[in-house]
């Protein structure tokens, strides 16, 4: 089979729980991060945290793209908020990007302009790979998606790379789009969220997508998986320096 065939091999999946099951499982978190984005919006005199949830939707239309490369399929019995690349993209994945893709980094930004330290920008991003690997463990019980790609690849893909998609997305916005005003400000707040997700798992998931469409072995299956590690490593890493080195700056006189 062509490299090109092989991109829509996906299985066919069904879940044998109802919808409403995942539907309100994001639901409530998505909820949580609007109302409190909103609360921040009118308190703060700041439409950004709202922008930012904004521009985290538009961004789940990056997500096809992503799990045809990450070999991931949806059960077909969700209930769908569009169709691209073969994929049926459910509705409660486009508002999970809100809480992940979109406050989370918000509130990273704010931790960075307060002067946060590297151990708590660590430590906020291993809490965001743990939240993703909870989600994974609701998966096992619900089957709303399965991950067919090669063992050990289908285990590495989305879990790992959440580790600096909220750092990255973080700051930027510390960087760019705080100092800013009005309608600049807005804008900078809905599209750093729609560029960070994709950036950094293009980024640092090329090992994975290459292993998972080559004819790799099982050998270099795991060393793929181990430098997707080492890249996650080396941008979370960069992303902290690259931190501290604005707080530097900016705490200069």
């Amino acid at each position: 089979m062509s490299t090109a065939a092989s991109l829509f091999d996906e299985p066919t999946l069904i879940s044998p729980m109802p919808a409403a099951v995942m539907l309100t499982f994001f639901g409530v978190a998505a909820l949580a991060a609007a109302g409190l984005a909103g609360y921040w919006a009118v308190t703060r005199r700041d439409w950004l945290p709202l922008m930012c949830c904004a521009g985290a939707a538009v961004c789940a239309l990056n997500e096809p793209i992503f799990d045809v490369l990450g070999k991931i399929v949806y059960a077909q019995n969700n209930v769908i908020a569009f169709t691209a690349f073969g994929r049926g993209i459910p509705w409660f994945l486009v508002i999970g990007y809100i809480p992940w893709v979109g406050l989370l980094p918000y509130v990273i930004a704010r931790g960075m302009a307060t002067g946060w330290s590297g151990r708590q920008l660590y430590t906020i991003s291993a809490a965001g790979v743990l939240s993703v690997v909870f989600t994974e463990f609701v998966n096992t019980f619900v089957h709303a998606w399965r991950y067919y790609g090669e063992t050990p690849l289908q285990f590495f893909g989305g879990v790992a790379a959440m580790a600096c998609v909220p750092l990255a997305g973080g700051f930027l916005l510390y960087a760019l789009a705080f100092p800013l005003r009005g309608i600049s400000r807005m804008a900078a707040g809905f599209f750093i969220p729609v560029m960070a997700l994709p950036m950094m798992f293009a980024g640092v998931g090329l090992p994975l997508y290459l292993a998972l469409y080559t004819d790799a072995s099982l050998t270099m299956r795991v060393v793929a998986v181990g430098v997707l590690v080492v890249f996650i490593a080396i941008a979370n890493v960069g992303i902290v320096k690259l931190t501290q080195f604005w707080q530097r700056a900016n705490l200069s006189p």
